[in-house]
């Protein structure tokens, strides 16, 4: 599954809820990335203060939505950060569409 790397203003254009990226505040976010059909989404993070990356992965849910499937914390640099996202959102790749979590217990 090829992944590629796209601006923000391509990532807004897909109409991401931001409780789906948010793993800190959006001034934290640094990269976009989606697979070549938008089923698979990723942010790369940067914590400023520490100087630690992260990042998260939405899944498609199947309604117009994406629902945040996987975090990523604590990553000691960006090389190292990219480089992890983009194996774990290959490991997304023909995952059917993300359950609402309306439907999920609590």
């Amino acid at each position: 599954m090829p992944i590629f790397e796209i601006s923000k203003q391509q990532f807004d254009a897909l109409n991401v809820a931001e409780h789906c990226t948010s793993l800190w505040a959006s001034k934290h976010e640094k990269a976009w990335f989606r697979d070549d059909t938008s089923h698979v989404l990723g942010v790369l993070h940067i914590d400023q203060d520490l100087h630690r990356w992260g990042y998260s992965i939405c899944v498609h849910g199947g309604e117009g939505d994406y629902h945040r499937v996987a975090l990523g914390v604590d990553i000691p640099g960006e090389a190292l950060a990219r480089s992890v996202l983009a194996s774990a959102m290959v490991h997304f790749d023909g995952a059917p569409p993300a359950p609402d979590r309306a439907a999920c217990p609590a």
